[in-house]
């Protein structure tokens, strides 16, 4: 598992006095709760289906499905191409 041992010591998150620091256990914490949000979610569809899970979570769940892709998209297709076209411009 790539996530399962986050909440251990890490050392990038390392404070001066040798302790952990918060801030990478925050990461680790909020990436937990949001991966516990989508296994709920895979279990409502399992137990409801596909109408089911729409039903109960409404349009909550098509507005957080229509963000990622937006979100994924927009990196994909315009920034990642206008950041290689910019170094390319630079050169």
């Amino acid at each position: 598992m790539l996530f399962g041992k986050c909440l251990q010591y890490h050392p990038a998150a390392e404070l001066p006095q040798g302790q952990p620091g918060l801030a990478g256990i925050a990461r680790c914490a909020d990436f937990l709760r949001m991966r516990a949000y989508f296994r709920a979610l895979r279990d409502e569809r399992r137990q409801l289906g596909w109408k089911g899970l729409l039903r109960k979570r409404g349009w909550r769940l098509v507005a957080l499905v229509v963000v990622y892709y937006l979100v994924r998209d927009t990196i994909l297709y315009v920034l990642i191409p206008l950041a290689i076209a910019a170094g390319v411009l630079k050169r």
